[in-house]
């Protein structure tokens, strides 16, 4: 009986010791789990923090003078720019750079000077360098400098068309003295005067270049050259009817009738028009002018040499609009084509 009683007691020990032994091996377990986690997921934890950029927020002083360009409130933005004491603006020294050419523009526009000056405006432009700037206001730069260029070239255009003009006007003055030069030369027997009188008109005036012509066949004549003297005379048409013309003819049928007249001119404008055609074809083997060319280079061009040149000198550089023809004009920075219009 004591005996069973024994057993019985170590039988419950036994058992407590056991569930005392897998409760510590759980605790410990969970312990561990536990540590484990915290060491998997700490590291995720701190990437995830450090991976989130804080954007840094613009200036005051950003927002108000950007505000102030937008709106073109360039009188506002220099006054403005010069209380900026922060370093928080970017691009700042190019945009002070840009308000002071905005203003300079304006006032150059709104001037009632007949002598504007683009240049120095230019100048800056160049030396700024707008064609790298990518900020905030690439647009508005970039449409600033093709309106700057329009109104620049405009205006060399319009004096071009004022010089035409004026030329045109001093030309008449012209005609009206030299043509009683001429007369008088004629009368005496002077024809290098008569030369030297018409010579500078004889491509726009066809009764100066029939008295050009006549004369250098006399002066030819009187040298000994008949050749010569029959070329000049031939290059005045036969039924020529303006100034002097009854001289002229006088003079032509002395030598020939005005048949064989009219079959030699057109056989010499047959000679002259294989001679030009020869020589486009020559000249087609030129290149064409483009920016970047010296001025010799476009002078050895297709266009070749101007029939005026427009120039302006500053401090800075030389700027030059060459005139052709049918309204085609080069623009040159320091003898460097910067633009070509045509």
């Amino acid at each position: 009986m004591n005996i069973s009683r024994n057993k019985n007691t170590l039988a419950i020990i036994g058992l407590i010791i056991l569930m005392g032994l897998t409760g510590c091996n759980g605790t410990q377990q969970e312990k561990h789990n536990s540590s484990t986690q915290i060491i998997e997921t700490a590291p995720t934890d701190e990437i995830t923090t450090s991976s989130i950029a804080t954007p840094i927020p613009p200036s005051i002083e950003q927002i108000t003078l950007y505000k102030y360009i937008t709106e073109e409130k360039w009188t506002e933005a220099k006054k403005y720019t010069s209380d900026i004491t922060s370093h928080n603006v970017a691009d700042l020294e190019l945009l002070k750079s840009y308000i002071e050419i905005r203003i300079e523009f304006a006032d150059l526009s709104n001037s009632n000077d007949e002598l504007k000056l683009y240049e120095p405006i230019l100048a800056k432009i160049n030396k700024l360098k707008l064609e790298d700037y990518s900020g905030e206001f690439k647009d508005q730069t970039t449409k600033f400098v093709e309106v700057f260029q329009k109104e620049r070239n405009d205006y060399y255009n319009s004096l071009a068309e004022i010089n035409e003009a004026l030329k045109v006007k001093e030309n008449k003055k012209l005609e009206l003295v030299t043509w009683n030069k001429i007369e008088n030369a004629i009368n005496q027997g002077d024809f290098n005067t008569v030369i030297s009188e018409t010579v500078m008109l004889k491509d726009t005036n066809k009764d100066f270049s029939a008295l050009y012509n006549f004369a250098e066949s006399v002066v030819s004549g009187q040298d000994g050259d008949d050749d010569m003297m029959f070329y000049y005379l031939n290059e005045i048409p036969i039924d020529y009817n303006g100034k002097f013309s009854d001289v002229i003819l006088e003079q032509k049928l002395q030598m020939k009738n005005k048949e064989e007249w009219k079959e030699d001119y057109l056989n010499q404008k047959k000679y002259k028009s294989v001679k030009s055609t020869s020589e486009k074809e020559a000249e087609s083997t030129l290149p064409s002018p483009s920016i970047g060319m010296t001025a010799d280079e476009v002078i050895n061009s297709k266009w070749g040499t101007p029939k005026d040149v427009n120039k302006t000198i500053t401090e800075y550089r030389v700027s030059e609009q060459w005139v052709y023809s049918n309204y085609r004009y080069i623009y040159l920075e320091d003898g460097i084509v910067t633009a070509i219009q045509y």
